[in-house]
């Protein structure tokens, strides 16, 4: 929109909405990201706690691309709508601390025997998984045009 133009209101009103869903629609890849992200971690997780030690290795590397990617991926994102702008720094610190926990009884769970390393291991699967596929589903939810129009392209 240039400033030396001359808008009606109506006019106004529809190049509002059309930046609008732009915005919205530039914000889908974060949504969508985060429930990669989700089913990622719940993978990773659940081969590093009970899985052997080829797997292991497999997992670490894949985590390590992953992570390269999602790094250029994020960078490469357009604008985000505000509402996911917050959510997505919630999750990343839960995220986070979810990670550290789990590195944290890594050993305990690898090591251990009987019921309660089992219990702990999926536990923290649990944590680490939930929150970013929550904040995908939250965020395409949200993204959603409220008018249901298509959108612009011209």
């Amino acid at each position: 929109m240039r400033s030396d133009s001359d808008f009606r209101a109506e006019q106004a009103v529809a190049e509002i909405k059309r930046v609008d869903r732009e915005v919205r629609r530039s914000s889908r890849p974060a949504a969508v990201w985060w429930l990669a992200c989700g089913i990622a971690t719940a993978l990773y997780w659940s081969v590093m706690h009970f899985g052997v030690e080829p797997l292991e290795t497999l997992a670490i590397v894949g985590w390590l691309v992953f992570t390269a990617v999602s790094a250029y991926y994020i960078c490469r994102l357009g604008a985000c709508a505000r509402s996911l702008h917050r959510l997505m720094r919630t999750l990343t610190v839960v995220f986070l601390v979810a990670t550290v926990l789990n590195a944290a009884v890594n050993r305990y769970v690898y090591d251990g025997e009987g019921v309660w390393p089992v219990v702990v291991g999926v536990a923290g699967i649990l944590l680490a998984a939930v929150p970013p596929l929550y904040g995908g589903w939250r965020g395409l939810r949200e993204l959603r045009d409220p008018e249901g129009e298509e959108s612009a392209t011209s």
